[in-house]
This record gives C-alpha cells, sequence and structure tokens, in this order.
C-alpha cells in the first residue's frame, strides 16, 4: 500500500494545527465583534462621531458630567508611565506583548525610535495597521445594555504620521517569545534542520 505526501506524519501535524487554530479562531472572545468595540473604546478615547468630525472638534467620547475619565486612555497612561521612570535605553526599541488595538505601543512610539507590537488577535491586529495608516476606523461604542453610538476612532494629540511609522504590529503569542528574538537567519537555519531531521 503506498503513501502519499498528505499521509506523511509531518503533513498530519500540520493538518491538526490548521484545524485547531480555526477551531482556536472561532471559539477566541477576543476575535469577537463586541470586544473588537470595547477594545477601540479603551484605547482611543477621543473617538468621535460624525458630527464632531466634521467641526474638527474632537472630545472624549460620551461626555456627560459623571464619565469616569480615570478609566479612559489606560493603555497611554501605562506607556507614560513607563517612561517617568527614566528607563535605560539600550537600543531604543520597546516591545509591546498583548499591544490589542494599539493605543500604548503609538505612546511608546512618542519616546522610542521603535516599537515591535504584537498580538494573538488577528482582529485587532487588523485594526491597528489601520490605525497606523490613520483609515478611517467607525466601530460601535457601547453605551448601556445593547444600546450603541457609531463613532469614528481618533488618534491622540502627538500621533504624527512619524510616530505611526515607528510601530510594527504582527500577529504573535505570548507564549514563543523565544522565536521572536532570533535574526531572520537563524530562524530560517533552524527549519532547515527541522527538514533535515525527518529526512
Amino acid at each position: 500500500m503506498s503513501s502519499t505526501p498528505e499521509d506523511s506524519p509531518k503533513a498530519k501535524r500540520a493538518k491538526t494545527n490548521n484545524d485547531n487554530e480555526d477551531k482556536d479562531n472561532n471559539n477566541n472572545i477576543y476575535e469577537k465583534d463586541d470586544l473588537l468595540n470595547m477594545y477601540m473604546s479603551l484605547h482611543f478615547p477621543l473617538s468621535s462621531d460624525e458630527t464632531s468630525l466634521k467641526k474638527e472638534n474632537n472630545g472624549i467620547i460620551l461626555p456627560h458630567e459623571h464619565l469616569p475619565l480615570h478609566a479612559l486612555g489606560f493603555p497611554q497612561r501605562v506607556a507614560k508611565l513607563l517612561h517617568s521612570l527614566n528607563p535605560v535605553y539600550t537600543n531604543g526599541r520597546a516591545l509591546d506583548v498583548g499591544c490589542a488595538v494599539g493605543g500604548s505601543a503609538f505612546e511608546l512610539a512618542k519616546t522610542f525610535q521603535h516599537v515591535e507590537a504584537f498580538d494573538n488577535s488577528e482582529s485587532f491586529i487588523k485594526y491597528a495597521n489601520q490605525m497606523k495608516h490613520n483609515e478611517k476606523i467607525q466601530y460601535r461604542l457601547p453605551v448601556e445594555g445593547d444600546l450603541y453610538e457609531k463613532v469614528f476612532a481618533v488618534h491622540d494629540d502627538g500621533v504624527t504620521p512619524a510616530v505611526r511609522n515607528k510601530v510594527h504590529f504582527f500577529v504573535g503569542d505570548a507564549c514563543k517569545l523565544p522565536l521572536y528574538a532570533l535574526p531572520k537567519e537563524e530562524e530560517e537555519e533552524g527549519s532547515d534542520n527541522d527538514n533535515d531531521e525527518s529526512k
């Protein structure tokens, strides 16, 4: 009985991994629109509706008398805290693990020369890259229960094109950090060695 390349152990492992990834994406709460909307409002608190954008009078989302200001812009505040601690700069680079939709990464890019930012959610990284390219993004801002308002994401002050271009977003796994530290040549050599062992 002859075997096909699809029957090899390596091919079966790859198929299982792909099936598991598809299953994970379907069950991954971080790929759901509701959570994406919440993260957009957390990371971009200057988001405004169409009327405010036309007036160029961007304000804080849902302004009202009892607005919990302490809850807005948390990712940016964390990045500012890091800068305030006067870290010793070695190569001027920052790593943002679990960057979500990018609010903290853009803030880090104001003071670092380059920012590598990754998240396990493809949806988050897609929106982060759209914000990097200054695309117009409309999302649903949760208000109460099933109520929402449609708003457009707006960058914080100081997030210029030069700042945005210092950030590199990619989908990644926080449990595989050593893999991202490898130079490309070593990574390719490692995969070549794997191929040699399987022969």
